[in-house]
């Protein structure tokens, strides 16, 4: 289902979901050291666990209006949120609690539900020199609220952290593009799984830990329409 509305300089669209026989955010499957010897694709032994899931997301457009800070411009924004409502299979939730102990199935450090956020907001100037337009676009994406358990890797899958840029876009003769954009990610430094026992391979879970933190960069692109 899905709504759209306008109220002056904004527009603003909300989409819903409902999915079932989803695959949920699971650790990875280890066989032989628990009872489960086996797993694959199909839907009588997956190797991850299985529910329906619910999703939700927000999306607008404010367009800016010239000023003494901008001649024009964008602020974008979208808001998801995603929650399992229920698990159909899970063939390793077989600890205390139906907790898998790392040896696969939902990772029992998930949340129900969980939120990301991500923003862009970019100022634009017009004929800064004879046909040529600049915009200074600035983005964030921030987790911030649980650990998902409806989607794998949502929004990156770190908990509690997220990534930024800033740029600069130039437009000539409304032809040739350029643009030049850092890059950097925040949040706690940790790989994507971690062993729950120091000194072995397994069994492992995920950590929601940023593992992008020592991933900076820069990006240049050029192009052309004819």
């Amino acid at each position: 289902a899905s709504v759209t509305s306008s109220v002056g300089q904004l527009n603003w669209a909300a989409e819903g979901s409902i999915r079932d026989n989803a695959p949920l955010n699971s650790d990875p499957a280890v066989l032989g050291l628990g009872p489960i010897l086996s797993c694959d694709t199909g839907s009588a032994t997956p190797c991850y666990a299985v529910g329906r899931t619910g999703h939700l997301q927000v999306s607008g457009i404010y367009v800016l209006q010239p000023g003494a800070l901008w001649q024009g411009g964008a602020l974008l924004g979208e808001l998801a949120y995603n929650r399992t409502l229920s698990v159909s299979k899970d063939i390793f939730a077989i600890g205390p609690g139906g907790s898998s102990a790392g040896l696969g199935g939902k990772d029992p450090h998930t949340t129900k539900g969980a939120f990301a956020l991500r923003l862009l907001f970019e100022p634009q100037y017009f004929q800064v020199l004879p046909g040529l337009d600049l915009s200074v676009p600035v983005g964030v994406g921030y987790n911030f609220g649980g650990r998902s358990s409806a989607i794998a890797n949502f929004a990156g899958g770190a908990s509690d952290a997220g990534d930024f840029s800033i740029g600069l876009r130039a437009k000539y003769q409304s032809a040739w593009n350029v643009a030049l954009v850092y890059s950097d990610f925040f949040g706690t430094a940790k790989t994507f799984t971690e062993t729950l026992v120091p000194g072995t391979g397994s069994p492992r879970q995920l950590t929601f830990g940023q593992t992008l933190k020592d991933r900076a960069n820069v990006s240049l692109s050029v192009s052309r329409t004819f």
